[in-house]
């Protein structure tokens, strides 16, 4: 993607589809594309949460081991996963991207607390 996507984010989501594992192989390199064109003021990367979109289908092949998600997060640079589908993605997107700043002011840590309080 260019930069102009980029300007000005915050935080960003990459999301794959579990029924589709090309689109998890090609994570980390949507990851390192995010990175090479945006950081935060202070120089750091966007806080970024990996998705797992399709989780309502029953195959759960790619992310049935949530040690190794966490671990692939951790080495990868994301700020944690989570499972969802699109039926409820765009609602729990929605209620995060409204409190965007308060998430962002937090750092990296509440942040991910903050998401997941965004999904109650």
């Amino acid at each position: 993607m260019t930069r102009v996507y980029y300007r000005e984010a915050m935080g960003a989501f990459i999301v794959f589809d579990v029924t589709r594992p090309a689109t998890f192989e090609a994570v980390t390199k949507w990851k390192e594309d995010l990175d090479s064109k945006l950081v935060l003021p202070n120089g750091k990367p966007v806080p970024t949460v990996l998705l797992a979109n399709k989780c309502d289908q029953g195959i759960d092949v790619l992310v049935n081991n949530g040690i190794k998600m966490d671990q692939f997060c951790k080495e990868n640079g994301f700020v944690g996963w989570f499972e969802t589908s699109a039926k409820v993605m765009f609602p729990f997107l929605f209620k995060c991207f409204s409190k965007y700043r308060e998430i962002v002011s937090l750092g990296h840590n509440a942040y991910l607390a903050k998401l997941l309080s965004c999904w109650n």
